[in-house]
């Protein structure tokens, strides 16, 4: 893999920094790529990395966006371990210019947003006379098609045996035994998977595209600006061209700081609709989806403060897609209950999660046994830093000035949150909690007045906040099944100091993650300690 990228690079003139011009050029209705890059190569200060099978041939490619440059690269399988530059080089997803050198995009989800168009060319498969390779209409509204034999100029491609500048041989790539094109038949015959061996040419739907290949994922991608200056965010549409080259479609404008982008079916027309988190305005933008890569007009739903991660699932079990937004600011999810045929502009309910807490990240799936009709969610919270020490302790800050004591200098500090994963199982009324693991990060970190019983290992762990804190209860479980209650005892030291005691060893046959709880006040929450 090193030897191919070196080799892609070194036809590249690299540009001095002053020379940056303005780097893509067409518009996001057209395929469009850079003519100039910050770093020219095909990896420049990658951020987000997706894999699929974007030349259908049967074996995984990456794509790679590139922050710095504001491309996306696509690195097709060479089918012995290493990854080579696609022939159609990277595909631009915003200007560049001196004074905003990049779009910045940060995240990309991968998806088929047209499968009745498998080469992104705008022609329908059933009507493409080259349904496998991007051969769009022309100026006159028809694809080329200079002999008038039903088969588009662009897959009329034979191998040129005799050096006579004329192709005379078809061309088997995929050694099925039947060839991309072969002119000796009439009508003239093209095999329906031209990468992926299909001997059989098995296509049920009789459109032209062989079943093992009919899956021809696109990228939608988020960038931190539009470009050119602009401050506010994008998501950006890349269609397959089916070959592993990326065609462009229209982008949408997002707020400033969009975060987290979720593409699936909440229409259930059976096309991916889009939802884009905005963090700086405390939103979640939907768009439905269209045909051909195309999304609707934006409905606006309101969130929680911060809205930053988001996840999709079928949460009560009703055969509908809902939504989860993590609220990193509010330290709350917002669970959006699909009716049927669209997401609510509010949050069907709101789930209130311990202090500075900070959720960030949410997963969905279901971590039952089977038969489990309902989706699971995973909440992962990075915390927010709080004061340590002084005055302020407990209190949110950003840096050590926000913790200072007046009359003591010396003494507060701003340290980093607590970190922590939490699980909320499905059920007919939505997402509940179940028991969580978390861990302090350092011994000075800040930590809830309350006690946090752990059930994979023997451990209480708590800490006060100040140096009396009030009393607070947790609970754990017996060997009987009964619930037992023991009282956090308050400090009689400084408050950085932790106290520990230690269980009897866990029941055998207790669950180490699917353990309930019951959710009590934020002042006395229950949560579970990481091993």
């Amino acid at each position: 893999m090193r030897q191919s990228l070196k080799r892609a690079r070194a036809g590249v003139l690299v540009l001095p920094p002053l020379f940056l011009a303005w780097v893509s050029g067409a518009s996001e209705a057209a395929t469009t790529r850079p003519v100039l890059a910050l770093r020219p190569g095909p990896i420049d200060r990658p951020l987000s990395i997706a894999a699929a099978d974007f030349d259908r041939d049967g074996y995984d490619d990456l794509a790679i966006a590139n922050f710095q440059a504001g491309t996306i690269q696509i690195l097709i399988n060479q089918k012995d371990n290493t990854f080579a530059p696609a022939p159609q080089g990277p595909s631009g997803v915003g200007a560049a210019f001196l004074n905003s050198a990049t779009s910045g995009p940060f995240d990309m989800v991968v998806t088929d947003l047209n499968p009745e168009d498998v080469d992104g060319d705008g022609v329908a498969n059933t009507d493409d006379d080259c349904p496998n390779v991007f051969n769009p209409k022309d100026a006159t509204g028809l694809q080329v098609d200079a002999d008038g034999n039903g088969v588009g100029d662009t897959c009329e491609v034979l191998r040129d045996t005799d050096c006579d500048g004329t192709g005379d041989t078809p061309i088997d790539s995929d050694g099925d035994g039947v060839p991309e094109y072969d002119p000796g038949q009439m009508p003239p015959v093209l095999d329906n998977c031209p990468r992926l061996a299909n001997s059989m040419q098995v296509d049920l739907d009789a459109d032209g595209v062989g079943d093992v290949c009919k899956y021809s994922p696109d990228l939608i991608i988020v960038t931190t600006t539009q470009g050119g200056g602009v401050p506010f965010g994008a998501v950006r549409v890349r269609l397959n061209d089916g070959g592993g080259g990326l065609v462009g479609r229209p982008s949408y404008g997002s707020g400033v700081a969009p975060g987290k982008v979720v593409v699936a079916d909440f229409t259930g027309d059976g096309r991916p609709d889009l939802t884009v988190a905005v963090s700086s305005v405390d939103v979640v933008q939907f768009l439905p989806g269209q045909a051909d890569g195309i999304f609707g007009l934006t409905t606006v739903l309101q969130a929680g403060d911060g809205a930053q991660g988001a996840e999709s699932g079928d949460f009560n079990g009703d055969g509908h897609l809902d939504l989860a937004v993590a609220n990193r600011t509010a330290d709350s999810l917002s669970i959006y209950m699909n009716p049927g045929t669209s997401l609510p502009t509010t949050p069907t309910t709101t789930v209130t999660l311990p202090p500075l807490s900070g959720p960030v990240v949410l997963l969905s799936g279901k971590l039952g046994p089977d038969p489990d009709l309902f989706a699971d969610l995973v909440v992962v919270s990075q915390g927010r830093p709080v004061c340590v020490l002084g005055p302020k302790a407990g209190t949110e800050c950003d840096a050590d000035d926000d913790c200072v004591d007046p009359q003591n200098p010396g003494i507060g500090t701003c340290a980093g949150g607590a970190g922590s994963i939490q699980v909320f199982t499905g059920s007919a009324s939505g997402p509940s909690p179940k028991c969580s693991h978390l861990r302090w990060p350092r011994a000075d970190a800040h930590a809830p007045a309350c006690c946090a019983i752990s059930t994979a290992t023997r451990r209480s762990t708590w800490r006060s906040e100040t140096s009396r804190a009030a009393v607070c209860s947790s609970t754990r479980a017996t060997a009987t099944g009964r619930s037992q209650h023991r009282r956090c005892s308050p400090e009689r030291s400084s408050p950085r100091r932790w106290r520990r005691s230690t269980w009897p060893v866990r029941p055998p046959g207790l669950p180490t993650w699917r353990f309930s709880i019951t959710p009590t006040t934020a002042s006395t929450s229950t949560t579970t300690t990481a091993a």
